[in-house]
């Protein structure tokens, strides 16, 4: 990134740069909820109720063993036993067994509002 310049002050100028974007694309992700799906994507469905979503795996460029070995680490053995696998933002694989029971909770997630 800084080319030639193996200086302390060129490292510290390109540390502050990236520390400067980060910060950046972080305010305009919060600011534009686009922007963050831009910025971070959206879960993928990889497997639904038993059934893998080949599309899903192309797309993403996960290889079914790739899956299988998720699946596994899980404590799934196979697809057939899978009611929700999701490629989540952050690259991990979560996985729903079929016989597991859905806990369902409600959310509420308040804004706060800034007074200027």
């Amino acid at each position: 990134m800084v080319g030639p310049d193996t200086s302390l002050v060129g490292g510290l100028v390109s540390a502050g740069t990236l520390l400067a974007l980060n910060a950046g694309v972080s305010r305009a992700a919060r600011a534009v909820p686009i922007f963050r799906r831009l910025a971070e994507g959206d879960p993928v469905v990889l497997v639904s109720d038993g059934h893998l979503l080949p599309s899903a795996l192309r797309r993403e460029e996960i290889e079914q063993v790739e899956l299988e070995e998720a699946l596994r680490e899980h404590g799934v053995r196979s697809v057939a036993d899978v009611s929700l696998a999701v490629l989540e933002v952050d690259g991990s694989i979560s996985v729903v067994p079929k016989n597991q029971d859905v806990i369902r909770t409600r959310r509420r997630f308040r804004r706060t509002q800034r007074h200027h």
